[in-house]
């Protein structure tokens, strides 16, 4: 199962460089199988390893916060695709 987060950027849409620099770093966590961003950047989709979110989410809200001023807020579940 994998998560939809919205992303709230608190200090105005952050340039696509920035995102992918974010992306970069939060991929490089041992436990994030991937991390997809979609709806024209309003959102993301995270798929973890073990199926446990609560420590890589930790760090996604780090990174996205202090690096893009963005906030991450829980959506909805994404099946997996068949």
């Amino acid at each position: 199962m994998r998560r939809y987060y919205r992303l709230i950027p608190t200090e105005g849409k952050p340039e696509e460089e920035v995102i992918q620099k974010i992306l970069q770093e939060f991929c490089t966590h041992p436990n994030v199988e991937s991390a997809e961003l979609v709806d024209d950047g309003a959102g993301i989709i995270v798929r973890t390893r073990d199926g446990e979110f609560s420590e890589v989410m930790n760090l996604a809200v780090n990174i996205f916060a202090r690096e893009g001023k963005i906030e991450l807020s829980f959506d909805h579940f994404v099946p997996d695709e068949a």
